[in-house]
């Protein structure tokens, strides 16, 4: 285990989260929407967590069960750099991959905290309409 992922690690638990590791690199948890027309909703969130967390943030966030369209274009939330994803370990194909790199990582404390502070406005940013999960 990397000294990025026991980072991630202690700071889910410190929020009282249970964090998994379905395979190196990778940390996934049940997550309460705390914001947006999502709220209330149980979803799961998950990173690939750079070796070096803290000091380098995860490129963006693995979410289940898909809630937005795939656009595969550009990273502009809430509509486009929407991927199809896959979590080692998870044998499934319903995981998306939302490029939402944290906009000026090196300005916060780099925590876990400043992630889903960045995690709780792109909920909060979500069209309106939403509904869960995602129907094509």
């Amino acid at each position: 285990m990397t000294q990025g992922e026991q980072n991630m690690l202690e700071g889910l638990r410190g929020l009282g989260l249970t964090p998994q590791i379905p395979e190196d690199e990778f940390v996934v948890f049940s997550w309460e929407v705390e914001l947006g027309p999502l709220v209330g909703e149980g979803i799961e969130l998950g990173f690939k967590v750079p070796p070096d967390f803290g000091l380098s943030a995860p490129g963006g966030l693995l979410v289940r069960p898909h809630l937005l369209p795939f656009n595969t274009e550009g990273n502009e939330h809430p509509l486009s750099g929407v991927h199809p994803a896959s979590v080692p370990g998870v044998a499934d194909d319903s995981w998306q991959y939302w490029s939402r790199p944290h906009p000026n990582w090196a300005a916060t404390d780099r925590s876990v905290n400043a992630l889903l502070a960045h995690v709780r406005h792109l909920f909060d940013t979500l069209p309106s309409d939403l509904r869960l999960p995602y129907a094509a």
